[in-house]
């Protein structure tokens, strides 16, 4: 947390977990998952760097651990209002087994619609004009966003870093 609420908001959270590959789609590079811990299925779309790093094909157990991050601020007088973002993907290797590490990282200048303190739900506008509703779960953001106004512009960076490896 930057200090004061009204001055800004940082959260992060990891995740662990095992999945199952169910299927991988060589020309698309679908992936589709299922998470052993509870059963949700959920569909990847590795980059091409991606799609080969850790070979995997369905059957396969994968072990993964996503961190998300979230902050916010009031935007500076004159910041670049555009949304950026930046990604890697790499191979790596943990505990001798081959694995990927995979990163994409939004920044972007908002302009803040409306929040709704009961529901939670915020809504905003893109620098490319497109207007989008989100949900915000953690107390701490729920907090900054009771300081601010319709129309207040807002600096916004989303990430998520994650590891994945197969099961051995």
């Amino acid at each position: 947390l930057f200090g004061d609420a009204e001055n800004g908001v940082e959260v992060a959270e990891t995740t662990e977990f095992n999945a199952e590959v169910l299927t991988v789609d060589p020309e698309t590079r679908q992936v589709l998952l299922r998470n052993l811990d509870t059963g949700k299925l959920s569909v990847q779309v590795p980059d091409a760097v991606q799609s080969g790093a850790i070979g995997v094909k369905s059957g396969d157990v994968i072990k993964g651990v996503i961190t998300r991050g979230a902050s916010a601020r009031p935007a500076d007088p004159g910041e670049k209002e555009a949304t950026e973002v930046e990604t890697i993907s790499v191979p790596a290797s943990t505990g001798g087994a081959e694995a990927l590490v995979w990163g994409r990282l939004t920044r972007s200048v908002v302009e803040l619609e409306a929040w709704n303190p009961v529901t939670f739900v915020m809504v905003f506008k893109t620098p490319e004009c497109r207007t989008l509703r989100s949900f915000v779960p953690t107390p701490e953001a729920q907090a900054f966003l009771a300081t601010q106004k319709p129309g207040a512009k807002l600096h916004v960076e989303l990430s998520e870093i994650a590891m994945l490896r197969k099961a051995e």
